[in-house]
């Protein structure tokens, strides 16, 4: 029965787009690119600075911690923003990416847009009928200032907040990036959120829902950066 409905939900998808064949979101946007730094990490750091000072593009050197599996991962990540509209920036973005970066490996282009931003889903039903399920989601990232003493009692609410978004009945993925440790004066934690199914007036809700977890276990965000993903060429990069 559910394999039945998968596939009719895909079929009425298949039609709605022949009809509507582009989603058009216009706005500001922010591109990720990530590089492959499994081998020689210095020296694409090294060399991938001196590029940057060309370019519109900036570094987001970042170390994403697991306290589950008591993992520390990096990726290596530059930043940059656009103004326009997609889906026709998509070319723009690729093109000068591959130019400016020639002889590195990309493995994931992402592009985020401002979900406030003109022409992203508004309720669940328009999310789920004309953006791709896998690729196309919500994106919420709560920034918590830390102490150097962060440990114990901390990590503990942490993973709870873990398995409060996992007892979401929206289709959800926390990505690798759950747990991230960006390299400033003060230490930080970014926990990132993503959602799926819903649209933006759903998603606000959820992220609200998080907020006030959060304060209660008193470490509110600094900060709630709140985007939807119009474009990732690599999704599986975040599978824990």
């Amino acid at each position: 029965m559910v394999k039945f409905v998968q596939n009719k939900s895909a079929e009425y998808k298949s039609k709605f787009n022949a009809l509507i064949p582009e989603n058009i979101v216009k706005g500001p946007f922010e591109v990720h690119l990530t590089f492959d730094c499994t081998h020689n990490t210095k020296h694409i750091i090294d060399k991938l600075k001196k590029l940057c000072q060309n370019t519109r593009y900036e570094m987001i050197f970042v170390e994403l911690i697991n306290y589950e599996k008591k993992e520390n991962l990096r990726q290596l990540i530059v930043s940059s923003h656009y103004d326009g509209e997609y889906p026709s920036i998509v070319k723009q973005i690729e093109e000068e990416a591959y130019k400016h970066f020639n002889g590195f490996n990309i493995i994931r282009i992402k592009i985020k847009s401002l979900i406030s931003n003109e022409g992203v889903p508004q309720s669940d039903l328009e999310k789920q009928l004309f953006w791709n399920d896998k690729t196309n989601y919500c994106e919420f990232r709560y920034k918590i200032p830390l102490k150097l003493d962060f440990q114990g009692e901390k990590i503990r609410n942490i993973r709870d907040i873990r398995r409060l978004c996992l007892k979401s009945p929206s289709k959800l993925r926390l990505s690798r990036e759950t747990f991230m440790q960006t390299h400033t004066k003060d230490l930080q934690l970014m926990i990132t959120r993503c959602l799926f199914d819903v649209g933006r007036g759903n998603a606000f809700g959820k992220c609200d829902e998080i907020v006030e977890y959060m304060t209660r276990n008193r470490f509110p965000p600094l900060q709630v950066i709140q985007e939807f993903i119009v474009y990732d060429t690599n999704i599986e990069f975040d599978k824990y």
